[in-house]
């Protein structure tokens, strides 16, 4: 009895350690801190010098979808949820007073540019129905660069890291598209609220 109970508890810690490391690995595929990967957090070098810009623009948009191999999941439009990016990042920044102006482009040399950067790996969707418990998730990673837009110097930063699971979105096992965008909205919405919070 107790060899068995040994036993399970060797399989239980090693599930846990595997666990730990895909977390890891997936960190470091991405190029990524491991210890900075979760979460979502702003980190700005000056909120005084933020204060000084009147207008705030959306700048680059970068998509990178990381599939680890062809599965029946739906395919995600890079040039999609570059328009998702800028819609909820314009949608939740004129919500607010932070700026006199919202631009959809930098057009004007005395802006704080947005320039944005997300990395997508879809997991499995049969895994995510099938098996459950976390297998198959979604995950992505969106940053977002605070940079002077003539300038490019960097000002601050946004990371917001993000899984799922999708099951309260399809029945068949949440779909990894559906997923990014609901994921891309959500860290609009936090962006701005931490860049009040610091304000």
């Amino acid at each position: 009895m107790e060899q068995r109970h040994r036993r399970w508890s060797v399989i239980v810690i090693s599930l846990l350690l595997l666990v730990s490391s895909s977390s890891i690995v997936f960190a470091k595929a991405i190029g990524k801190n491991p210890g900075k990967v979760k979460g979502r957090w702003l980190d700005v070098e000056e909120v005084a010098a933020l204060k000084d810009y009147e207008t705030v623009c959306i700048g680059n948009l970068g998509v990178e979808i990381h599939w680890k191999k062809e599965g029946k999941e739906t395919p995600i439009d890079e040039g999609l949820l570059k328009d998702k990016i800028k819609q909820y990042l314009l949608e939740n920044l004129r919500a607010v007073t932070l700026f006199d102006n919202v631009e959809e482009s930098c057009s004007q040399k005395s802006a704080l540019r947005l320039d944005c950067d997300l990395e997508v790996e879809p997991g499995s969707r049969a895994k995510r129905y099938f098996v459950g418990f976390g297998a198959g998730k979604s995950k992505s990673v969106f940053e977002i660069h605070l940079r002077d837009n003539e300038s490019s110097q960097d000002l601050g930063l946004y990371h917001g890291y993000g899984t799922g699971s999708g099951m309260g979105f399809k029945v068949a096992g949440g779909g990894a598209r559906k997923m990014t965008e609901d994921d891309v909205q959500e860290n609009a919405k936090k962006f701005v609220e931490l860049l009040q919070e610091v304000w």
